[in-house]
């Protein structure tokens, strides 16, 4: 991937300073791509993933966001080639359980987010299998 290195004492698989450290998804700490990329990369905010986005378009590398990844491999007939990871984008910016609202980055898990709004008597009223591996980001993505 031109223009893409790892700075030095870069953690591998993390992204940072405008630069990418990727690392083969078989070595990917707590991500399961199931075969779904070759590569996968952990940003720590939108700036970061549009940054990759941009690079990969520019040198026409392949790539998906992961979740979970736990049916990627079943849609895709190939791997990409970079998988996206938002399991560092797990803040959950705001909450206001008067106005029943939430923003939340897109690696906060369903199961977060429940726990919270049930100090509330509130809930999400979506129904994944399982919820604590389900993030948003990918219940957002495959409505």
């Amino acid at each position: 991937m031109r223009g893409w290195n790892e700075p030095a004492g870069a953690e591998p698989g993390r992204v940072g300073s405008g630069q990418c450290c990727p690392v083969p998804a078989s070595g990917a700490p707590g991500v399961l791509t199931d075969g779904a990329c070759d590569v996968v990369v952990e940003p720590e905010n939108a700036e970061q993933v549009a940054e990759i986005v941009r690079k990969c378009e520019g040198d026409r590398v392949t790539l998906a966001p992961l979740g979970s990844a736990r049916t990627l491999s079943q849609i895709r007939t190939k791997p990409v080639a970079l998988g996206i990871s938002l399991a560092r984008m797990r803040r959950i910016i705001a909450y206001e359980p008067d106005d029943m609202t939430i923003v939340v980055e897109g690696g906060v898990t369903l199961g977060e987010i429940n726990r919270l709004a049930a100090r509330h008597n509130q809930r999400l009223p979506i129904d994944p299998r399982d919820p604590d591996r389900t993030v948003i980001g990918a219940a957002v993505g495959a409505s």
